[in-house]
């Protein structure tokens, strides 16, 4: 309901910034509810050009962690057709890294590991991870992970059995 309230405030008073983070919002709360016909529709609002143009250049602090690449690489891991989007995560990590956006990257990566595990790549995509938990858990990074729940226990699980640098009692948190 509120992000309901939130979308008309922002729809109603021409504010994208409030329509379209909602719409992210309404989008991952549809994935995580299996209703993947919700999901599409709100993706078809989310990359329409005229709700993008507004923010273009912009860079804030919650776009930091939710945008339309990561919408579309939630989508993309819930489908099964990760081949097209494990590239643009990898340039989006590059880039992100270089402008020092360590919870971005640490979102991407988490993200980019469960796309290679999706397209059986197991072993990437345990490195992946690994590189991102390393990083992230000096931070105490824990939501970045599990608010991208796709295919993380099975991951998590694995690393968790093998030998990593990765303290055991973060892996457990993160379980």
């Amino acid at each position: 309901a509120t992000l309901d309230t939130l979308l008309d405030i922002g729809d109603i008073r021409s504010i994208p910034r409030i329509s379209t983070a909602a719409r992210l919002d309404k989008h991952r709360l549809a994935l995580l509810a299996g209703d993947t016909a919700a999901a599409q529709r709100l993706m078809a609002l989310l990359a329409d050009q005229s709700m993008q143009r507004p923010l273009e250049g912009l860079s804030t602090y919650a776009e930091d962690l939710d945008d339309l690449l990561v919408a579309q690489a939630r989508q993309a891991l819930v489908e099964g057709s990760v081949g097209s989007i494990i590239p643009r995560l990898q340039d989006a990590i590059c880039e992100a890294g270089a402008r020092s956006r360590h919870r971005r990257v640490a979102r991407l990566q988490c993200l980019l590991a469960q796309a290679f595990e999706v397209a059986r790549r197991r072993p990437q995509a345990l490195d992946t991870l690994e590189r991102a938990l390393l990083q992230a858990h000096k931070g105490g990074m824990v939501r970045v992970f599990v608010d991208e729940p796709w295919h993380l226990g099975g991951l998590l699980d694995a690393l968790a059995t093998r030998r990593t640098g990765v303290p055991p009692p973060y892996l457990q948190e993160l379980l």
